[in-house]
């Protein structure tokens, strides 16, 4: 599993994507989380999200983050939607 998940911390992450970079390897890195029920849960995934993006600029990565809608509160939004129509 080491192989696919460098870590728990951002900075484990960053690590593995640095010894990739020095190889010429791209990474993704990925906040695991989806399916958000509550809107703070929504708002902690994309500061996470942000937090990383900024982190992979500063440290100058080949490296792309993954997104997922519903981590951002996409379900959240179609509920309410529904409720109000």
């Amino acid at each position: 599993m080491a192989r696919f998940v460098a870590g728990r911390t951002l900075d484990h992450a960053v690590s593995a994507s640095r010894q990739l970079a020095g190889q010429g390897i791209w990474s993704t890195l990925d906040h695991l989380g989806e399916n958000v029920t509550e809107f703070a849960q929504a708002e902690q995934s994309l500061a996470a999200g942000l937090a990383v993006v900024q982190r992979i600029r500063a440290e100058g990565l080949p490296s792309t983050i993954s997104i997922k809608l519903t981590q951002f509160g996409l379900d959240l939004v179609l509920s309410c939607i529904k409720l109000l129509v």
